[in-house]
């Protein structure tokens, strides 16, 4: 009864009908930083929500540039692999033409060319040049990235019960900054960059050079018993990346490029960007007073009970130290009952008579009533 009453019934609410969330997201960055240089080109300048989210809309995600590395005027031309490639040779016969090697940045061309790197001679190749040089100094790129503010709308609806619901509270969307501990506040949709690479234990510096990934978990758990205004959700932050004590793949990254033509010339500005990717999960469960489930937990529970029976014979019978007492106690022996039935026979037969003489007696007694 308490396996029933407590846990079937108050701990798993067994007197509910649930129903899974149905979600969708939408995000927006706001912010601005000023760096030493912009995709515009090589020169100082402000960095918008246009230049450092990249791609503008993911399905329930987005990308926060917070460093970059910017190779300029790249052309289709001809020109010396890299040093880092380890393309070297002597003479032509070592660059067979239309061919690759593996971490090399094009196709060579057959010939064996000096190095602008180095006094190795190198093939060389058809790509984008100038080569990119894709080594990381100094500080981040966007300085100011750790005050970026990111929103995020979360409509979700339980269809079953035909509820739908919104993260967006009747709060000043413009003010509001999202805080835990706060009462308010902790239901807030707009974060503050920083304050979420806190949130899961993290310090921004450490991470906004080479990237990282965290997930945004907002989770809906809901009783809708109540009204629904106290269907409110929960927010979680965890780093996803598991590569912060090794230097191999360490971050987030990726290059994307912006193409534009002189005099006729298509050129292209590539980008390896570094940042933060945010992916947001949305989870949650409605629960609604029903019948149905009540009378089924507790009869499931009612129909446990007569197992408890079988397993006190199983204990008493079979485990328990005096076992062979309870036996004797439980069960008689049929040779032993014949026994004493022929040692008594003419009191049996006696009390057999006397028995049945007591049952035409009261059947015709309750005939008699009648």
């Amino acid at each position: 009864m308490i396996y029933i009453g407590i846990f079937v019934l108050v701990y798993n609410k067994g007197y509910q009908e649930f129903d899974d969330v149905l979600a969708s997201v939408s995000t927006k960055v706001k912010g601005y930083s000023f760096a030493n240089k912009t995709i515009a080109g090589d020169f100082p300048g402000i960095w918008d929500v246009a230049d450092y989210t990249v791609p503008p809309q993911e399905n329930n995600a987005i990308f926060v540039t917070t460093n970059a590395i910017l190779t300029y005027d790249q052309e289709q031309t001809k020109c010396p692999e890299a040093v880092s490639a380890k393309d070297f040779c002597n003479n032509d016969e070592d660059c067979a033409p239309m061919t690759t090697k593996a971490g090399g940045n094009g196709v060579r061309t057959g010939k064996c060319v000096n190095s602008s790197q180095s006094e190795n001679k190198v093939c060389e190749i058809y790509s984008w040049c100038p080569l990119e040089n894709d080594t990381l100094t100094g500080t981040p790129l966007l300085t100011s990235a750790e005050n970026f503010t990111l929103f995020v709308k979360n409509n979700i609806l339980f269809p079953k019960f035909g509820v739908s619901r919104s993260n967006i509270l009747d709060s000043d969307l413009k003010r509001c900054r999202f805080n835990a501990s706060d009462p308010t506040l902790k239901f807030c949709p707009i974060f503050v960059l920083n304050d979420i690479v806190q949130f899961t234990s993290n310090h921004f510096d450490d991470l906004n050079k080479m990237g990282a990934s965290i997930q945004i978990q907002i989770t809906w758990d809901c009783n809708l018993d109540f009204d629904e205004s106290a269907c409110l959700p929960k927010y979680n932050f965890k780093r996803l990346d598991n590569n912060r004590t090794t230097n191999v793949s360490e971050g987030y990254n990726f290059r994307y490029a912006h193409y534009y033509k002189v005099e006729n010339v298509t050129k292209r500005t590539l980008i390896k960007a570094y940042g933060i990717q945010f992916d947001i999960v949305v989870q949650g469960r409605a629960g609604k007073f029903y019948i149905i489930p009540l009378m089924l937990n507790i009869g499931s529970g009612l129909a446990l009970l007569t197992l408890s029976s079988i397993v006190c014979d199983i204990i008493m019978l079979h485990i328990h130290k005096l076992r062979q007492f309870y036996r004797d106690k439980k069960y008689q022996n049929v040779e032993e009952a014949c026994q004493q039935t022929e040692m008594k026979p003419s009191g049996n037969i006696g009390k057999t008579k006397l028995l049945k003489n007591q049952e035409k007696n009261d059947v015709q007694d309750y005939g008699a009533t009648t």
